[in-house]
């Protein structure tokens, strides 16, 4: 009977165990569908360069979702932004980029190369 009690406890253990590492597999699958989403409307808003596309406000809605996916893998320690003098501690990259992506889209001079430079830092944030 001891037996048995024991072989029940260990079945149930695995079980819970089994469980916990299903649910698990569903929110890293679900982390991953949510990357890819966000990846794809950030290359289309890469690609038309418009401020008041759908892209944009959709990448605004979902920034805080992704920054909260990307954990503190989606932080930089330390940041020096373009043309500045100063470092700024603990930067969220999506938080960030976004707004400097549009600042960088609205101003009348330029190249447009910060544009395709905080794109990429984004972009290659996310795919790590």
């Amino acid at each position: 009977m001891t037996r048995l009690y024991i072989g029940f406890t260990v079945a149930g253990i695995c079980a819970v165990g089994f469980v916990y590492l299903m649910v698990l597999r569903r929110r890293l699958q679900d982390k991953t569908g949510r990357a890819a989403a966000f990846l794809q409307q950030l290359h289309a808003f890469l690609r038309s360069r418009a401020i008041g596309e759908e892209n944009y406000s959709w990448l605004l809605r979902h920034c805080y979702e992704m920054q909260s996916d990307m954990g503190e893998f989606g932080i930089m320690g330390q940041f020096r932004p373009p043309y500045a003098r100063y470092v700024v501690q603990n930067w969220p990259i999506v938080i960030n980029s976004l707004p400097e992506m549009r600042q960088s889209l609205s101003q009348e001079f330029g190249s447009g190369r910060e544009f395709e430079d905080y794109g990429a830092l984004l972009q290659e944030a996310i795919l790590r």
